[in-house]
């Protein structure tokens, strides 16, 4: 058996490692992404996919569409749809099952996959059977997802308080794909209607429940006159770090602006996120992935005998970035899945690996002592490294020398 000790309590990572896609997208400024795709050029290299919602796909966007299509590396779409019955003269009421059977269409003729939908204000089989299969290649998965707002639960999903209606919403969840969120950063940062606590059980609930989760991060204020769109990049991230310290890792996040006068471009400025919707977007992938490998695994000297046959192995996992922090998963391994275990104390269960969440949370420069402990001789042994809590892509495999 192989050990591993850290010196300070962790985040055990027990369950499965779920990668998260990013999708991004502009309701107002769509105009800016086409006009300046030199601004968002990380972006449209490494994010998953467009957002977008049945308004804008109401308003012609036929040109637009194929022009952003040419942009981006993934011509993948996350498509937002509406229960309710639009009005005449009112793209912003409602959609219909003829809208949603446009607007999919429109997608796919500017050679877009629709990898996802939504169904905003209520849910209803027939026209989630719809957003799921018009237009699908029958090999194709099409989710389709049912999105609430989670300052409507007053909490907890799981709890049913005076004036909510999350026995319905659980209900929902249930039938459908999954679950998306609508995410105004102005309702975040007050956390209107305990909206904080809402968000993580809903990731948590879709989970148990092996459904999809997608959490949306929208520069939105929604009336909060304590928030302003300056804000997005730092309030953003505040979600991000929540969700991941209560181990609610969304499978999806849609960085999606609506509604908000706030730039949309340009996503960095000399290397480092600005407070725009691109510049959310650069961070979140900077730090779930890490492309420019800021992290580092680093082996001090060789394993050390101690008592009874009892080996030791001094590592440093370390955050070589100026700004950007990371919540990595370690993963330990000997020969055959025998496993290199990581003990939090001497009372403590062994598990696989550890979450850097919370107080282990690496902040920029920052780097943390591991020990290895290794009971049982191991020819065959290594650390797997992913980037975020999530396990999200192919992790960095590091070598361990011989036991």
């Amino acid at each position: 058996m192989l050990a591993c000790i850290l010196g300070v309590a962790v985040a055990c990572a027990t369950g499965h490692a779920r990668a998260q896609e990013v999708y991004v997208g502009t309701a107002d400024q769509w105009p800016d992404l086409v006009a300046h795709p030199g601004q968002w050029q990380f972006v449209r290299d490494h994010a998953d996919g467009l957002y977008v919602n049945f308004i804008m796909m109401k308003q012609q966007p036929a040109l637009r569409l194929r022009q952003t299509g040419k942009l981006m590396r993934h011509r993948n779409a996350f498509l937002e749809s509406d229960l309710r019955t639009p009005r005449p003269g009112d793209i912003a009421s409602g959609a219909s099952p003829q809208d949603d059977r446009d607007a999919i269409a429109g997608l796919q003729s500017a050679g877009f996959r629709v990898a996802y939908t939504s169904l905003n204000y209520g849910w209803d089989a027939s026209r989630a059977a719809l957003l799921g299969s018009y237009g699908r290649q029958r090999s194709d998965i099409r989710p389709d997802l049912v999105q609430i707002g989670p300052w409507t639960l007053g909490g907890d999903l799981a709890t049913d308080p005076p004036g909510a209606h999350n026995a319905a919403y659980r209900d929902w969840i249930r039938n459908a794909d999954g679950v998306s969120t609508d995410g105004p950063m102005g309702f975040w940062l007050d956390d209107r209607g305990h909206m904080r606590q809402a968000s993580i059980s809903m990731v948590r609930f879709a989970h148990r429940n092996r459904k999809r989760a997608s959490v949306m991060l929208c520069p939105y204020g929604a009336g909060n006159s304590h928030y302003g769109p300056q804000q997005f990049l730092a309030v953003a991230q505040d979600a991000v770090r929540e969700h991941e310290d209560a181990d609610a890792v969304p499978d999806i996040w849609s960085v999606f602006e609506y509604a908000t006068a706030i730039p949309a471009v340009p996503e960095q400025e000399n290397g480092r996120a600005t407070s725009t919707t691109t510049g959310v977007a650069y961070w979140l992938l900077k730090h779930l992935r890490d492309p420019d490998h800021s992290l580092s695994v680093s082996v001090a000297g060789g394993w050390r005998h101690t008592s009874r046959g009892v080996r030791t192995l001094d590592v440093e996992l370390a955050n070589n970035s100026r700004w950007i922090d990371f919540a990595p998963r370690l993963m330990v391994h000997a020969g055959r899945g025998a496993g290199l275990l990581i003990r939090p104390g001497a009372d403590s269960p062994t598990v696989s690996g550890i979450v850097f969440t919370g107080t282990l949370r690496l902040l920029p420069g920052q780097s943390r002592g591991i020990r290895v402990v290794m009971r049982e001789r191991a020819r065959n042994a290594w650390l797997d490294l992913f980037p975020a809590a999530g396990g999200n892509g192919t992790p960095r495999r590091v070598p361990l020398p011989p036991g």
